[in-house]
């Protein structure tokens, strides 16, 4: 009369992992992983199966957090950042870099214009990000494709 067993890893890597969280968004069968060698891995959970490994951090990740929609994974690192990706292909598409001290947490607000980031000793601060931040990473994305408009 138990509850839940264990049904196998989502994660046989040797490095040990920080942090996973499961998507919210009904769309959603997926998981990430982040562990203390910088890796960050999206998983779909009914198979384990890694859909994306997710590059950027050279440091452990203490947090993985899925935006409410589901389409972005926000991640914190020992490396004293803090980077924003998409789910749906596993790009950066956000980042803040050199913070002050190390984030230990960061969460997405719903409209996506703002960051709450936890730093080491206590500190919270909030964090804007503009339109401007993502067009010019949806500019970067797109740059080796073809030529857009509006990017430069």
């Amino acid at each position: 009369a138990g509850g839940g067993g264990r049904r196998g890893g989502l994660r046989e890597e040797p490095a040990k992992v920080r942090s996973v969280a499961l998507s919210r968004a009904s769309a959603g069968a997926v998981a990430v992983s982040a562990a203390e060698d910088g890796s960050v891995a999206v998983l779909s959970t009914p198979t384990g199966e890694t859909l994306h490994a997710l590059h950027g951090h050279s440091a452990a990740v203490y947090s993985a957090e899925f935006s409410l929609d589901g389409n972005y994974i926000v991640t914190a690192s020992a490396d004293h950042s803090v980077r924003v990706w998409s789910r749906r292909d596993g790009r950066q598409v956000f980042a803040l870099l050199d913070l002050p001290k190390v984030p230990l947490s960061a969460e997405l607000s719903a409209d996506g214009k703002q960051l709450v980031v936890l730093l080491a000793e206590g500190e919270a601060r909030l964090y804007h990000i503009s339109d401007h931040d993502f067009i010019q990473a949806g500019c970067a994305k797109l740059r080796p494709l073809t030529t857009v408009a509006g990017c430069q």
